[in-house]
């Protein structure tokens, strides 16, 4: 799905995810989402959807240096995931 958040600073750009997503998860009644994104995408899925009591996950690409906003959505989420070399880790 996307949002067309489009440029901005780290703040704006998981503010405008998460003005977007969460009427999404709330009209949906979803149960859980899976974000495969950057990692303001995963931060404001993270946040919205521990808000909304709705499991999340994250799906990480490649071989990316840890960063502390990363390690706090993980620490969100319900599962993860990592992308390397075309092969799923979960």
């Amino acid at each position: 799905m996307n949002l067309g958040v489009g440029s901005g600073s780290r703040a704006e750009q998981t503010a405008k995810s998460m003005i977007g997503l969460e009427p999404i998860i709330i009209d949906r009644k979803s149960d859980a989402a899976l974000v495969y994104g950057d990692v303001n995408s995963m931060v404001a899925t993270a946040l919205v959807c521990a808000k909304l009591l709705v499991s999340s996950g994250h799906v990480k690409t490649g071989r990316v240096p840890p960063l502390w906003d990363g390690h706090a959505g993980d620490r969100i989420s319900a599962a993860l995931a990592s992308w390397d070399r075309g092969r799923l880790t979960i």
